[in-house]
């Protein structure tokens, strides 16, 4: 399988854990009332995270030899983080609301992030030998050029 499709792949199947954890972890009654719903429209929101933040993370910090397992977690952890803390602050200020229940939210996609830039991580297959040893052929083949 090609390092293409296996980005891919790792790209749709990543956010699934967290999909799964995160309702199960809200206060919202939605997920009992409508279990499917809840689970295909966080599924669809980390989607899009990943997609407007995860990308252009992954492309900006893990290149080439900076593409470490730390690397991804951090990037998991950013994707997720900076949204949910923006609408967290923004709803405490509506709301009135302060306190611990402010953190509670973007604590958990923080979590959630790491584990599915982790699981991108290996399900890419970024950190293997057999990954490795392609990147030093192309290096070795571009002094040939």
């Amino acid at each position: 399988m090609s390092s293409i499709m296996r980005s891919i792949l790792a790209f749709l199947f990543a956010p699934i854990p967290a999909a799964i954890v995160l309702p199960l972890i809200s206060p919202s009654r939605m997920l009992w009332e409508r279990p499917a719903t809840m689970l295909f429209s966080v599924y669809a929101v980390l989607l899009v995270m990943q997609f407007v933040l995860g990308f252009p993370l992954r492309l900006v910090f893990a290149r080439d030899e900076r593409a470490s397992f730390k690397v991804h977690t951090l990037i998991g952890t950013v994707m997720y983080a900076i949204p949910v803390t923006g609408l967290a602050i923004w709803a405490a200020s509506q709301s009135g609301s302060q306190g611990l229940r402010l953190f509670e939210g973007p604590l958990a996609f923080s979590a959630a992030g790491a584990v599915t830039g982790a699981l991108y991580w290996l399900f890419a297959g970024i950190g293997t030998s057999a990954q490795r040893q392609r990147r030093r052929i192309a290096e070795l083949d571009a002094q040939f050029d």
